[in-house]
Formats: structure tokens, C-alpha cells, sequence
């Protein structure tokens, strides 16, 4: 199950795993929040460097940055889980190939014919 990108209000939604619409869907909302994160960077980069820039411009940038560091956050938390998740299921698929090498060459061997196919 993968764990889907917040609302805001604490609770978690999860979808199955795969390329689903849903699955798509969150990816996309993924990209947005690092690309809308690049973009209060680059906006703050500026603003620090404008010495005429007011106090109230620079605390509601700051504001901004804040919420949107949280949410950038999130996805890297979220990324990690689907990372570590996949180094589990690797982790795990050499202990049974360990255990049963001849299963193993098999479906190695079986992977190769449908690759050559």
C-alpha cells in the first residue's frame, strides 16, 4: 500500500500500489509541491538580496517558505517509505533466493527466455 500525500487534516489515505490514476495522481501532486518549493526559493533568494524589500514582504515570504518546507517535507517522508519499502521486498527476495537456489535459477532463467521473446 502506498501512502497517499496529505489533507492537511492528520489522516491518511492509502492506495494500492501500482501505475493507477489515483497512484498518478499523487505523483503529481508530488512534483507540484517541489516545483511550487524551487519556486519560493528562488522568489526568496531575490527578496533577500532587495534591501528595499519591507519587513512585512520578508515575514510573509518566511511564512511561505515555512508551509512549504513542511509540505516538501512530507514528500520526502513519503518518497523514503516507498524506498524503503522496495529495499524490503529486495531484502527479501535474495533470503528466499538464498534459500532455494534452484527456484531461484529457474525463474532467473525463465526471466531471460521472456526477455529474449
Amino acid at each position: 500500500m502506498r501512502r497517499l500525500p496529505g489533507t492537511g487534516d492528520g489522516h491518511s489515505a492509502f492506495v494500492s500500489e501500482g501505475d493507477g490514476l489515483v497512484s498518478r495522481m499523487a505523483d503529481l501532486m508530488e512534483d507540484q509541491t517541489l516545483e511550487m518549493a524551487e519556486e519560493l526559493v528562488t522568489r526568496a533568494q531575490a527578496l533577500v538580496n532587495d534591501f528595499a524589500a519591507s519587513r512585512a514582504e520578508l515575514r510573509s515570504l518566511l511564512r511561505l517558505l515555512a508551509a512549504q518546507t513542511t509540505e516538501a517535507v512530507g514528500v520526502a517522508r513519503l518518497r523514503a517509505e516507498r524506498l524503503s519499502k522496495e529495499r524490503e521486498e529486495e531484502r527479501a527476495q535474495r533470503s528466499v533466493d538464498a534459500a532455494f537456489p534452484a527456484v531461484a535459477a529457474f525463474l532467473a532463467e525463465d526471466r531471460a527466455r521472456d526477455a529474449d521473446r
